[in-house]
Order: C-alpha cells, then structure tokens, then sequence
C-alpha cells in the first residue's frame, strides 16, 4: 500500500473508500492508477494557468494603467517599479528564511533538529 495520498491505493483512496458507498466507484477509479494520473494532470493544468496569470497579469495591469494616464513615457518608469518590488520581494524570502533559521536554532548537517527548529522550518 502506498503511503503518499496520492499514489494508487494511497490515502486519499482510502478517505473516499471510508466516506461511504456512494464514493466506492471514484475510490476505485482512484486506485486505478488512470484516476490518479488524470488528478495530477488536472494539477498541473490548473497550476500552469494559475502561474501564468500572476507573471502575465501584473505586466497587463500596467500596460492598461499607462493607456489610461496617457503618460506612455513613463511605461519604463513603471515596468522599473515592478521589477525592483519583485527582486526586494526575493531577497527578502532568503534573508527571512535565513534569519528564522538561524534565531531558531537549526543545525546544518543533523539529522535530528531541536523543537524550534522544527518549528522554525514550519514558519517562513
């Protein structure tokens, strides 16, 4: 049997086995195999478009903004302002994850981490 929940047979077959009779059909087609790879195509699909719209919408909202004010010199200006919020916003994740790591007590190399550190890995 399959740990991971989405695995043939995994738990989340089980969870609709256990739901009651009426799943039983889809519990089955889960434990397939085909039910499982049409979820995690379904994923990546959803995924895909999701991931395409945050990068492609902000460059839109922009270029929409530019036409309303009229002002098409300052396009680059405003395409620079995106730019420079989405790098701060990235080194801040590192320097963030670095900072709870660090004051949390999480050792590099063991394999058994304190209660905070766990807990620290848990928070960024």
């Amino acid at each position: 049997r399959a740990a991971l929940p989405l695995l043939p047979g995994g738990l989340l077959a089980d969870f609709l086995s256990a739901a009651g009779p009426s799943f039983a059909p889809l519990a089955e087609w889960m434990r397939s195999g085909i039910g499982t790879f049409s979820l995690f195509v379904g994923c990546y699909v959803w995924n895909g478009l999701a991931l395409g719209g945050m990068v492609a919408l902000p460059d839109l909202i922009i270029a929409e903004a530019v036409v309303a004010s009229g002002e098409e010199s300052r396009a680059g200006a405003m395409y620079g302002a995106k730019q420079l919020v989405y790098r701060v916003a990235s080194a801040s994740q590192g320097i963030l994850t670095a900072l709870v790591m660090s004051l949390t007590g999480y050792m590099p190399g063991v394999h058994v981490q304190s209660e905070t550190a766990r807990n620290g890995l848990r928070f960024p």
